[in-house]
């Protein structure tokens, strides 16, 4: 099951936004998001949070043309983009992609990258994209085959303690290599063909594949 949120932060790559959520099962606005959807002409299925970034005549909107309108107090302890993560696993979406998660706030910014390599998420395949770039959680056991289509430029970031990874097809390959946690080691990195493996040995990173050049 694929599913795609929307959250309130920055909106990029509109029309990749526009392709996945005609291919998902289960579209969900996180709180300001919404507007995200409208602007884009997509009508989620769930509209999701506090609200306290969206107009009433918005969700008044979205309950007329048929979402399911789920509201959380204010005073919460999980973010509006928390909320959706745990409303989509608990549907059985397997394989779900963020846009809005990024933006000007960077505690909010720096929180969502952090909540996709959560472990409760962990049998989930999350995808932040932003722009042209993709970021994603890799686990111990994860062997992840990446394209030159997703972008040359990849960046290994561990997320908790250090990782040892095996990478092939890479311009720096690694068999069993150390990446320690806090160190710049795993940046910039990049694809020598069409394609490349991370096979994860242990721990968690962060995925972070561009477009840019390397």
């Amino acid at each position: 099951m694929k599913g795609i949120i929307f959250a309130n932060g920055k909106l990029t790559a509109k029309e990749m936004a526009v392709e996945i959520a005609g291919e998902s099962d289960l579209i969900i606005a996180a709180d300001g998001g919404l507007a995200h959807c409208f602007a884009l002409n997509i009508k989620p299925h769930v509209l999701i949070g506090d609200f306290d970034s969206t107009l009433p005549g918005l969700i008044h909107q979205a309950a007329e043309t048929g979402a399911e309108i789920i509201r959380h107090p204010k005073d919460k302890d999980k973010t509006d983009l928390e909320l959706a993560l745990d409303l989509s696993m608990g549907k059985g979406v397997k394989e779900v992609y963020l846009f809005g998660a990024l933006g000007n706030r960077w505690d909010m910014s720096l929180a969502n990258l952090l909540l996709i390599a959560a472990p409760v998420y962990a049998d989930m395949q999350i995808t932040i994209v932003d722009g042209q770039t993709i970021i994603y959680p890799l686990k111990n056991g994860d062997k992840k085959e990446l394209s030159y289509g997703n972008g040359r430029r990849v960046s290994l970031i561990p997320v908790k303690n250090d990782i040892r990874v095996t990478l092939q097809g890479f311009k720096y390959p690694l068999t069993g290599g150390r990446i320690a946690f806090s160190s710049t080691h795993g940046i910039s990195n990049s694809l020598t063909g069409d394609r490349g493996v991370i096979i994860v040995e242990s721990g968690v990173l962060l995925c972070v594949q561009s477009k840019e050049t390397a």
